[in-house]
């Protein structure tokens, strides 16, 4: 959990490329700008057009020469996105979809796939990232991240400066100030650059602003960067008709058709995991939600119409689910632009691929992290992070109709958040005020918080009434009971496995194991047992799961 939010808040430190200097001229009417880009997402509805987006890594020496390309044609509901890959003039495919009537056909290689939208498992770096990027977006005249604030223009091109404001300003003071406790000796090479470089780019927000550039024509979105990631719109016009090998699937190949719901029975066999198929040791751009099917080793994307997200926990039957992530057309992203989504929670229909969020945006005061649901199904625990003081306010989340009560507001909090049998509290863990372990503590739902034994990583498991947990000096694994006393070793103490998740009938564990030069692997054991299997076939890395 704790490395959720940390890679949330560096998700939200946004940078935006450099805009070419021009003369000012006369400044825009900004609301005849957010018209004029209104109207163009409407025709876009129903006209068909076309557009390029180009991506490449901003702090790349070699970023001149080395990108990412989307081409893409939009006719109404039929829509195509190429993927490929220039190095220094040389350009090769990544990917290919083509959305017809509501089904992806996703070409990857010698790979064919038909599936629901936002299923696919694309399985190239910064895939969903990518996907966002490349659609277009207009402009608008208010944003909850800062004030927008017209610099120069070149043509119809026009500069903005976004400057930040409430709690996207907060975010990047703590950075800063963060910064400065973290010492170079504990820091690898890789991590003292990457905190030299997000420093740098909170400094210059702070005191300049970020550059946005949009088109006065259409009022889209030209230029902007999110996070090391600088991205263009270029050639956007309309067309009469698309032509004819825009749409066109490929023939006398054989698809793999992932088209058909899963069945009830189908998803009790499943857990709720968050997956990067191109997983590079200590950087990620690409974690997903997934559905893996534990009896067949089968995994679906969960259609969250967003860039990034994790597991929070499943709803009523198990064919909803709750994840919190950055869904694609968020203003936390893009500067000025319409906002039509949220950072932090969102539900899932499994079955029909409805997004809804499922609290207020975290930038207004929403949840970030939810909690799986108490075991009477009343209730959740959202966590909301306080900048620049690193509180987490705790709140209690009543599923009927989502209202929310807070409960606490905590610092050093560690997880999960594992709810008690009796759903009248929940198991925690915290770090210590000064020098100290770890340690697990019970809240209650009137607020009350108790410590009661060192430990990390708590999970109760309700049938034997046990507490899970990871103990602090030898990274063992043992059992208590909820009071926190009688503990006893877990099997033979599972070293070097983490991020535990029961089975919803308590029977089996999944763990994830770390494994040193290479990702994180999901495993399954029964449990109680020190032998377990994979849990899936799939490369790269699997963990953060989610069952009960």
């Amino acid at each position: 959990m704790n490395q959720f939010l940390a890679s949330s808040f560096v998700v939200l430190a946004l940078t935006f490329s450099s805009a070419r200097k021009t003369s000012a001229t006369e400044a825009p009417d900004l609301s005849k700008l957010a018209e004029t880009g209104k109207r163009t997402l409407e025709k876009l509805e129903n006209s068909p057009a076309t557009w390029i987006t180009r991506c490449r890594l901003s702090d790349n020496p070699h970023s001149q020469h080395i990108f990412s390309e989307i081409k893409v044609f939009r006719d109404g509901r039929r829509q195509s996105w190429s993927f490929s890959q220039s190095v220094y003039g040389a350009s090769s495919n990544v990917c290919d979809i083509i959305e017809v009537a509501g089904i992806w056909h996703v070409t990857t290689g010698r790979d064919f796939l038909k599936c629901r939208p936002y299923e696919a498992d694309l399985r190239f770096p910064a895939s969903y990232l990518l996907l966002a990027l490349a659609d277009i977006r207009g402009f608008a005249s208010e944003n909850p991240l800062g004030t927008m604030e017209f610099e120069k223009r070149n043509g119809s091109q026009l500069w903005f400066r976004l400057r930040p404001a409430g709690q996207y300003r907060r975010i990047l003071e703590k950075n800063l100030a963060e910064s400065d406790k973290l010492k170079a000796n504990d820091l690898t090479l890789h991590q003292r650059r990457y905190k030299e470089k997000a420093v740098a780019q909170a400094r210059e927000q702070l005191a300049h602003g970020a550059p946005v550039v949009f088109d006065e024509q259409t009022g889209i979105l030209l230029e902007g960067t999110i996070g090391p990631m600088s991205f263009s719109v270029e050639g956007f016009r309309w067309l009469d008709r698309p032509p004819e090998d825009a749409f066109a699937l490929r023939k006398g190949v054989r698809w793999d058709d992932q088209t058909r719901p899963w069945s009830a029975e189908e998803y009790e066999q499943c857990a709720l995991v968050a997956h990067d198929s191109s997983f590079v040791e200590g950087q990620s751009l690409s974690a997903n939600t997934f559905v893996l099917n534990l009896k067949s080793g089968d995994m679906r994307r969960v259609p969250f119409v967003g860039m990034t997200s994790v597991p929070c926990s499943f709803l009523g039957s198990r064919n909803a689910a709750v994840v919190a992530g950055v869904a694609s057309r968020s203003a936390a992203m893009f500067g000025g632009t319409d906002l039509d989504s949220s950072v932090g929670l969102a539900s899932v229909d499994l079955v029909t691929g409805k997004n809804e969020p499922f609290a207020e945006d975290w930038l207004s005061g929403g949840p970030l992290w939810m909690s799986e649901v108490s075991p009477d199904g009343q209730y959740a625990i959202g966590l909301s992070p306080s900048l620049p003081d690193m509180e987490a306010e705790v709140r209690l989340i009543k599923m009927s109709d989502r209202s929310v009560r807070t409960l606490l507001k905590i610092t050093r909090l560690g997880g999960p958040l594992s709810w008690l049998p009796e759903s009248d509290g929940i198991i925690l863990s915290r770090g210590p005020r000064q020098i100290g372990p770890t340690v697990l503590c019970r809240l209650n739902l009137d607020g009350t918080l108790k410590d009661f034994r060192p430990g990390d990583w708590p999970l109760v498991l309700q049938k034997s009434r046990r507490i899970l947990y990871q103990e602090t000096g030898s990274q063992l694994w043992h059992t208590c009971d909820l009071d926190g006393s009688n503990p006893k070793l877990y099997a033979d103490g599972l070293a070097d496995h983490g991020q535990p998740a029961v089975s919803p009938d308590e029977r089996q564990i999944l763990f994830t194991r770390i494994n040193k030069g290479s990702a994180p692997q999901l495993m399954l054991f029964e449990l109680g047992k020190s032998n377990g299997r994979p849990a899936t076939r799939a490369e790269g890395f699997t963990g953060q799961a989610v069952w009960r």
